[in-house]
């Protein structure tokens, strides 16, 4: 992910989900500007970008896995396909 902001700063990997995130009010905004601090110290955002790395070589497993454990707690169940009665 890349992302600039309004005075042309250029943020990759993690730190540009932190400045996507520090733009939503609340919650989540805060916890983007803690993530943007916390890069400000060179080991932490070596390891930061290693977990986004990870995270999004492995996005659409990560998807599947929530989407199935989402249907089996809310009891929805794939219907079946209909028997050819043959």
């Amino acid at each position: 992910m890349l992302t600039r902001d309004t005075h042309g700063e250029i943020s990759l990997y993690s730190s540009a989900v932190a400045v996507t995130l520090a733009n939503v009010p609340g919650y989540v905004g805060a916890c983007g500007r803690t993530v943007l601090a916390l890069n400000t110290i060179a080991p932490l955002r070596v390891v930061n970008d290693f977990c986004y790395r990870l995270f999004a070589k492995n996005r659409m497993r990560i998807s599947a896995v929530l989407v199935r454990l989402h249907l089996l707690e809310s009891g929805c169940l794939v219907p079946e396909l209909p028997s050819t009665g043959a």
